[in-house]
């Protein structure tokens, strides 16, 4: 039963954050902003268009 309620728990709470994420993106420049600020506090790099890539799998863009 433990389990149960755990899992509800989560299920709630990535309900508040996707809600929270809604309702701080009225528009679609917005949402990209949000996404951009979530991504970058994960550890992702803007890989700029104009310039040449280097990914590797598995590891970071250079």
């Amino acid at each position: 039963m433990e389990s149960k309620w755990k899992n509800m728990r989560i299920c709630r709470e990535e309900a508040l954050k996707l809600a929270d994420f809604i309702q701080n993106s009225p528009t679609p420049f917005h949402a990209v902003e949000q996404m951009a600020g979530i991504l970058k506090r994960e550890g992702f790099l803007p890989l700029a268009e104009s310039q040449r890539w280097e990914i590797h799998r598995g590891g970071r863009s250079q």
